[in-house]
């Protein structure tokens, strides 16, 4: 059986209808079947940089890209995003109290979705065009305070504070962060890399200069 990788990055944008009640799980799967789940039905669907955003602080992830086991989370939402055959989507889920049962809901639904195609009944994915992710979906916002948080934290020199005051500071940040989240020196984890980019353009743009 063949699996897709997911990056896993903080949710910064919630644009779909607020859950006002959560329901209890109607699944009895483990967190690591269902992300199993997931990364065989993302890559049915030839899916490539798909995202696994979860309501977690940028600070409480592990460098492999992986949230800390103490992590605390501010509610069970979670958005799956990718680009397919079928064009970038998004699957966001807030049903259920815990995230776990909100990631086995995405790969429950694609599997579903996937179905439909599987006694021809469509022909050109059109079960997927409700899916269509606008690309603020697909592309999170992040802020200039979060932006110096992930490069205070990678590069373990400064504090936050002064990498928004700073620009010589934020550039020396920069370097070291873009050092010490290289694939290449950190097991080859892509989702600590890609937040340190996303937060030297941030910071970037905030200081008006090349990081």
């Amino acid at each position: 059986m063949s699996y897709a990788e997911i990056t896993y990055r903080p949710l910064t944008l919630w644009t779909w209808p607020q859950t006002e009640y959560r329901k209890p799980s109607p699944f009895r799967s483990k967190i690591s079947d269902s992300l199993a789940r997931l990364r065989y039905e993302v890559q049915k669907l030839g899916a490539t940089d798909a995202v696994l955003q979860v309501d977690v602080p940028a600070e409480q992830f592990r460098r492999d890209g992986q949230v800390f086991a103490n992590a605390v989370w501010h509610s069970p939402r979670v958005v799956l995003s990718l680009e397919s055959r079928y064009g970038s989507l998004a699957y966001p889920c807030d049903r259920f109290q815990h995230w776990h049962d909100n990631v086995r809901a995405i790969a429950l639904g694609l599997e579903a979705l996937r179905t439909v195609d599987r006694y021809g009944i469509t022909r050109r994915g059109e079960q997927y065009t409700g899916w269509k992710a606008l690309p603020s979906q697909t592309v999170p916002t992040m802020s200039v305070e979060i932006a110096a948080r992930i490069l205070a934290n990678v590069a373990t020199t400064d504090n936050p504070q002064n990498i928004c005051q700073s620009s010589e500071v934020a550039k020396v940040a920069a370097r070291i962060a873009k050092f010490n989240a290289h694939p290449d020196r950190n097991n080859g984890g892509r989702a600590t890399w890609d937040n340190v980019e996303t937060a030297i353009s941030v910071l970037s743009s905030h200081h008006g200069v090349t990081l």
